[in-house]
């Protein structure tokens, strides 16, 4: 009996500990949970928002011909986490190509620490051997064939910061425009202070947001 006991205790203890750490991880995931839907409630919040100044700004913008979206920098991977999004019709299709740093005007503007509005219909309108002729942070890391077969008229990249992150890079603004006429207006638009405003917040609630770091680390 008291060998019994000896043995049955500590496998009752352990077992207890067990559990309490398994309550401990649970309580932690649900409160992440939680986190996460606040989280993104807030940035898909700001999306609309940018994108209502943007309607505001620009008369004859047409928002079913424009993105507005919130990417995460993956400094460990080096490719975008694209998050939060707002556009219309919401079945847009996605691209299906992996934007990361160096590729893309997304990715120019992370590699080249810059804020990026480039003209599409620009570059479509080269030749391939213009095309080749330019270095290739004005090709924005792209092939001729990958720009020729772009669906986008024109593309915003504006970097998020925040100044409790001691000036690291947390995501990136990306506005795709697929239509014509009004991109030099967004263009504009992007540096209109209620906009500049509504991109602050978004830095500072990136930086709020502790468990986004774990992630990346």
């Amino acid at each position: 009996m008291i060998l019994a006991t000896a043995v049955v205790t500590p496998a009752f203890a352990l077992v207890k500990t067990l559990d309490a750490r398994e309550e401990k991880s649970d309580k932690r995931l649900a409160a992440r949970g939680k986190e996460q839907a606040v989280l993104d409630a807030d940035m898909s919040r700001f999306c609309q928002e940018i994108a209502f100044q943007l309607s505001r700004l620009c008369p004859n913008l047409r928002l079913d011909e424009t993105a507005v979206q919130i990417w995460l920098c993956d400094e460990r991977t080096e490719v975008f986490d694209r998050r939060w999004r707002f556009f219309l019709p919401y079945d847009r299709k996605p691209s299906g190509i992996q934007w990361r740093k160096g590729l893309g005007v997304a990715g120019a503007a992370w590699i080249q620490n810059r804020d990026l509005a480039v003209d599409l219909v620009v570059l479509k309108k080269l030749s391939k051997l213009e095309f080749e002729k330019l270095t290739d942070d004005e090709r924005y890391g792209m092939s001729y064939d990958l720009i020729q077969s772009s669906g986008y008229s024109g593309i915003i990249a504006t970097r998020i910061f925040a100044l409790t992150t001691g000036g690291r890079l947390l995501g990136m603004l990306v506005i795709d425009y697929v239509g014509s006429g009004s991109f030099a207006c967004i263009e504009q638009a992007i540096g209109d202070s209620a906009i500049s405003k509504i991109i602050g917040s978004c830095g500072r609630r990136l930086a709020e947001a502790t468990f986004l770091r774990e992630d990346s680390t």
